[in-house]
């Protein structure tokens, strides 16, 4: 599979996000990948209140990111991530309770890794403010920051889409289906 940008390079991407209160901003779902399994790791109590709530995710939020390599394709959603999408199809569908029915992978989504740039290693820039002078070179040539504790700002995202189908009685089909994506710029 070619890669929509170069490995190493970093790139404009827009994706599916929450908003992280300890940050105090919107932030990547923190999406784990292993061996096929797609699932949200619960890192904080903000992710857990997106996941347990079935939030609507921000998808307006551009990030710069260093393109880390690697394609994973995914095969199964692991318990976080359907937890997250029944709260979600009940808010959508306006359901009583959690959805029950049955969740299909419509679209295998291929994930990849990147590396959020972290604006806050040049002193005077922040996500808005993206130029600035000062007097101190960056504290890094890349740009990026972050410690083992949250895995160096790294985050999974979708090289290609995920759409998963659930039942509807609202819907002409009997079906919905839910896509999640990440775009790349140049998209």
């Amino acid at each position: 599979m070619d890669s929509p940008v170069k490995d190493g390079k970093f790139d404009n991407i827009s994706t599916p996000c929450y908003f992280d209160d300890p940050l105090d901003y919107d932030v990547p779902i923190p999406f784990t990948v292993q061996s096929g399994v797609l699932d949200i790791a619960i890192t904080n109590s903000s992710v857990e209140n997106f996941v347990n709530n079935g939030s609507s995710p921000d998808d307006d939020t551009e990030f710069q990111a260093k393109m880390m390599g690697g394609k994973r394709l995914i095969t199964s959603i692991g318990s976080n991530f359907n937890t997250y999408l029944r709260k979600r199809i009940q808010a959508v569908d306006t359901l009583d309770d959690p959805y029950s029915g049955e969740l299909v992978i419509v679209v295998n989504p291929v994930m990849t890794k990147v590396q959020l740039a972290q604006p806050g290693e040049v002193q005077g820039l922040t996500f808005e403010n993206v130029y600035g002078v000062n007097d101190y070179p960056p504290t890094s040539d890349e740009y990026v920051g972050g410690n083992e504790s949250n895995k160096y700002y790294t985050s999974w995202v979708f090289y290609k889409p995920l759409t998963v189908r659930f039942v509807s009685s609202g819907s002409a089909t009997g079906y919905k289906y839910m896509t999640f994506s990440t775009h790349y710029d140049g998209d």
